[in-house]
């Protein structure tokens, strides 16, 4: 069986067991740091099979650089689930 890699996207306050978290933040229990702009340090392009944004979307300022830069992450066929309430 073949592991993908999901990663929750803004869980730095949240974290759970098991799973691969990135946020803004600097907290020390993060797998990887999303820098706001370009680059999430720690990761390789094109390793991402899911990213996972869920009540997080509202918080970001620049959704278009955003995007672009978890695209750059994804793997091809990669998915962005994205669940927000407002």
């Amino acid at each position: 069986m073949m592991t993908k890699l999901c990663i929750d996207f803004g869980s730095g306050y949240n974290p759970k067991t098991g799973y691969k978290t990135c946020d803004v933040t600097t907290l020390p229990q993060l797998d990887f740091q999303y820098d706001g702009k370009d680059e999430i340090v720690g990761l390789r392009e094109k390793s991402v099979d899911v990213f996972y944004l869920r009540n997080v979307v509202h918080h970001i300022p620049d959704l278009q650089r955003t995007f672009t830069t978890l695209k750059k992450y994804l793997k091809v066929g990669g998915k962005l689930v994205i669940i927000d309430c407002n």
